[in-house]
C-alpha cells in the first residue's frame, strides 16, 4: 500500500483543524498545531509534503511563518497553500511573494480543496522523484571530490539545488557540487562533518569557539589555514547537541 502523502495543517481555531482533520484523514497523513512557532517546530519533526497554512493568528503570522520556511534550502520542496478569509488580492499576491503555491479562501468547498492538493502533491513528488535520481547519478563523483578534500574542508553551505564547499582558508573559491546537505550528512560520519545549522555542515576540527548572538542565539568560530576566523550560524534546534559536544564553548 503506497505510503500516504503528509499534510501539516497550521490554525489556530481547533474546530478547523477539526474539520480538517476529519476531511483529511483517510485520504492523508495529516498532524495540526495551532500556532506559527508550532509549525516552524513541526515542519523539521514532521516532515510534510504539504502545508496548509491560515494567515491571522497570533505570534507569528502565516505569511512569516512561510517565508521563514522558503529562506531553508532543505524545505524547498515543501508545498505551501494558504487558507485564509482574507480575499482582497493585496492579500493574495503577498502571499505569493513570500512563497506559497496557492491560496484557498474561507469558507472553501470540499472539491476545491481536494483538487488543489491533488496537484501539488503530485508537483512535490515529481520534484523529488528528479532529485533522487539526480542525487542518485552524481553521488559517486560527489563523494568522491568531498573525500579527497576532508583534510581541507571548512565548512559546506546548502545554496539550493548545489552545496559549495569550502576549503583551506575563506578567500579560496568555493568547490560547488550538486547535492544537498541531507545527503552529505547521511553518508559521511559525523566526525568528519557536523551538522550545526539547517544550511551548514562544518568539519568539527576546525572548531576553536561558540559566541553568544543576541538573546538566544549563537555562532561557531572556526579558524582557516591562515588563522583567519569564520563565523557560522548555529540553528536554534543544535543548541543543545552543540552545548553537550562543546561544554568549554558554552560557559557565558
Amino acid at each position: 500500500m503506497p505510503e500516504k502523502s503528509r499534510i501539516l495543517a497550521v490554525d489556530d481555531d481547533p474546530m478547523n483543524l477539526f474539520l480538517l482533520t476529519e476531511f483529511l484523514k483517510d485520504a492523508y497523513d495529516i498532524k495540526t498545531v495551532t500556532s506559527g512557532e508550532e509549525a516552524l517546530d513541526m515542519v523539521y519533526q514532521y516532515k510534510p509534503d504539504l502545508i496548509l497554512l491560515d494567515i491571522m493568528m497570533p505570534g507569528i503570522d502565516g505569511y512569516e511563518v512561510c517565508r521563514l520556511i522558503r529562506q531553508d534550502n532543505s524545505l524547498t520542496s515543501v508545498k505551501i497553500i494558504f487558507v485564509s478569509a482574507k480575499e482582497l488580492l493585496k492579500e493574495r499576491l503577498h502571499g505569493y511573494e513570500v512563497g506559497a503555491e496557492d491560496f484557498i479562501v474561507k469558507p472553501f468547498k470540499q472539491e476545491e480543496l481536494l483538487a488543489k492538493l491533488k496537484v501539488y502533491l503530485k508537483f512535490k513528488k515529481q520534484e523529488d522523484d528528479r532529485n533522487r535520481v539526480t542525487e542518485k547519478d552524481g553521488s559517486n563523483n560527489v563523494f568522491q571530490k568531498i573525500s579527497e578534500y576532508f583534510g581541507r574542508i571548512l565548512y559546506i553551505k546548502a545554496q539550493f539545488p548545489v552545496c559549495e564547499v569550502y576549503c583551506n582558508t575563506k578567500d579560496d573559491p568555493a568547490m560547488v557540487v550538486r547535492t544537498t546537505l541531507k545527503v552529505l550528512e547521511d553518508s559521511f560520519n559525523e566526525k568528519f562533518l557536523l551538522r550545526v545549522h539547517r544550511s551548514y555542515l562544518v568539519n568539527p576540527e576546525k572548531i576553536v569557539g561558540i559566541s553568544k548572538k543576541g538573546v538566544q542565539d549563537y555562532e561557531m568560530q572556526i579558524i582557516d589555514n591562515n588563522d583567519n576566523i569564520i563565523n557560522i550560524p548555529i540553528g536554534r534546534k543544535y543548541h543543545e547537541d552543540m552545548a553537550n559536544r562543546f561544554p568549554k564553548f558554552f560557559n557565558f
